[in-house]
């Protein structure tokens, strides 16, 4: 019955051992798990943050295009309103068609 015994001992202790070892191996599984979930929580943030940094800059170069656009129609429709003048062959100032192509080599 010794022997019976002992393998009984040996059993609940191999038994016990193992279960210790399974208890570790799970507190270090949900510690990584927990820790795994933690920086993906942070890198969400961070890309969410980052998300919306770059929403307001697109909106804010748009909002800048926008104004230079108007800008640029506004000057060109100051200058489709001057009056173009050239000198002739004889000196005098008279009005130059502003579709005419401009000698600007002389």
């Amino acid at each position: 019955m010794s022997d019976k015994t002992d393998s009984q001992t040996l059993f609940q202790n191999l038994n016990s051992t193992l279960e210790c070892r399974a208890h570790e191996q799970e507190r270090s599984l949900r510690e990584s798990i927990n820790q795994l979930r933690s920086e993906a929580e942070e890198m969400n943030a961070y890309c969410a943050q980052r998300d919306e940094e770059q929403a307001a800059k697109v909106e804010e170069l748009l909002t800048r295009l926008q104004e230079q656009t108007t800008l640029a129609q506004r000057l060109q429709r100051e200058l489709d309103e001057y009056e173009y003048y050239e000198e002739d062959d004889d000196g005098n100032m008279v009005e130059r068609d502003p579709d005419a192509k401009v000698d600007l080599v002389n």
